[in-house]
């Protein structure tokens, strides 16, 4: 089959679809008003390890055109932390995928703990096998999309 996916319908869909399996980045940021934030991204990755550095991919507006919490959260302070999900926890995941006010604390909607980082302000998720405690490097944008990227 050949998809052009300037004019396919829907390619969003079959590129998330045939690119598997995709960790999924559960995000934190906080901001500096002290709101913190915890989002799904399933476009996540490493892409270096000298010097180690993983990237996610997130539209860049919510449906009402406001910047998404993660980003501003993200370019306010240039931290975040990558929480990496497991089956324990994609129930819980999946509540945070929704759009929710700016205070609205997605670990609490969750029934998630969040406890403290070791070298940066956002928490890290206590039932994640893994954290990943970032710095900003860049972010870089393409369309409607931006790339936040961090040096672990």
């Amino acid at each position: 089959m050949k998809i052009n996916p300037k004019t396919f319908e829907g390619f969003n869909r079959v590129l998330t679809g045939v690119v598997v399996p995709r960790p999924i980045a559960f995000v934190s940021t906080i901001s500096n008003s002290g709101n913190v934030n915890l989002s799904p991204y399933s476009f996540f990755n490493a892409v270096s390890y000298d010097p180690p550095l993983i990237i996610f991919s997130s539209s860049k507006f919510t449906s009402d055109g406001k910047l998404k919490d993660s980003l501003s959260n993200i370019e306010q302070n240039g931290e975040f932390v990558v929480n990496i999900v497991n089956e324990n926890i994609v129930e819980a995941m999946n509540t945070t995928a929704a759009e929710y006010p700016e205070d609205v604390n997605e670990f609490d909607v969750a029934n998630l703990t969040q406890i403290d980082s070791d070298l940066v302000k956002p928490p890290r998720l206590s039932e994640s096998p893994v954290n990943m405690e970032c710095k900003l490097e860049r972010i870089i944008t393409l369309g409607t999309e931006a790339h936040p990227q961090g040096l672990v």
